[in-house]
């Protein structure tokens, strides 16, 4: 195992740049390989990062009254047409049972609750919420930006397009990078379409990311101002176009003045163009369907306290 495939806390994608020419040497994605999971980690926390940076400088809500992300902002995602519907299941339907199949244990254990000390008690709920938890994150991994915010972000590459032409992230250049040099890594490697790959790129470069939610988001607050119903003030619409303004032009002047030629290797294009939704749907597939188990439901049932034994296993009484 190499050191690239040792590493396992990279944070940020220069951490993953030592990784990229042996993911780009891979000849099949069949069987597990640490170094390109390790990435593809990396780079579903780097597109989060940049869906909640755009939402906070549109000033959009971040969060529901649980601390959720909302579904605005980032959300289960379809690799394909065919599997984007059929989802009987909402995270509210879940919140639900959850609270009836904690007040039916409390129901039915009401006696043996009330002689228990806080602590236990408190540690017994606590375990039962985390469980559920638990359960629900493990069987929802197929998660991306939003559309909303996926919409954004192909608006703001057009927007900055005309001042990359001749430069190392000239659109064009990078279509054609990723139609042509790019389309032999397909049958190998989770990459996104051509057009996808052009937008995340934009969005995933360490040395231009920055800027581009900086304009995405201020181009969907923009958009926020001029929808049907809304009203902004004349003066909160001239902010966000000086705003917008402000950071084209540090956009501009940093890829004038950076020499980014050379700096951007076939492998690191590729790794760039990487869809880490596709594996996370492999990951959901490969789980074995199993029966559900009583124990994965069913809470550790504290006893009264003083008896020297505080918990008891197995099924509520």
């Amino acid at each position: 195992m190499s050191s690239a495939t040792a590493r396992a806390d990279w944070t940020s994608l220069d951490e993953c740049a030592e990784a990229a020419n042996e993911i780009s040497a891979l000849v099949s994605t069949q069987k597990y390989d640490p170094t390109l999971a390790q990435v593809l980690r990396v780079l579903k926390q780097t597109d989060f990062n940049v869906a909640v940076g755009i939402a906070a400088h549109a000033n959009q809500k971040l969060r529901d009254k649980l601390g959720n992300i909302l579904t605005d902002i980032w959300s289960r995602n379809s690799s394909d047409a065919d599997t984007a519907t059929g989802q009987l299941t909402s995270h509210e339907d879940i919140q639900t049972y959850m609270r009836e199949m904690l007040q039916e244990h409390i129901a039915t254990n009401k006696t043996l609750l009330l002689k228990c000390d806080n602590d236990t008690l408190c540690t017994w709920i606590l375990s039962f919420v985390t469980s559920w938890e638990q359960q629900y994150k493990g069987a929802h991994t197929n998660h991306d930006i939003s559309e909303s915010i996926l919409s954004v972000m192909r608006e703001t590459v057009q927007y900055v397009a005309p001042y990359m032409r001749d430069t190392e992230f000239d659109v064009a250049r990078l279509e054609k990078m990723y139609a042509e040099k790019i389309r032999p890594k397909r049958t190998t490697l989770p990459l996104l379409s051509r057009d996808s790959a052009v937008v995340r790129f934009y969005f995933r470069h360490p040395g231009i990311a920055r800027y581009m939610v900086l304009i995405a988001g201020k181009l969907l607050q923009k958009r926020e101002c001029n929808r049907n119903g809304s009203y902004c003030s004349t003066r909160q619409r001239n902010d966000v176009a000086r705003e917008l303004e402000r950071v084209v032009c540090d956009l501009k002047y940093k890829v004038q003045s950076a020499d980014y030629s050379g700096n951007t290797t076939p492998a690191l294009w590729v790794m760039y163009a990487l869809d880490h939704k596709v594996r996370d749907s492999q990951a959901a597939v490969a789980l074995p369907a199993t029966q559900p188990s009583s124990r994965s439901v069913t809470p550790t049932m504290p006893r009264e306290t003083g008896t020297g034994d505080e918990f008891e296993t197995g099924q509520a009484a």
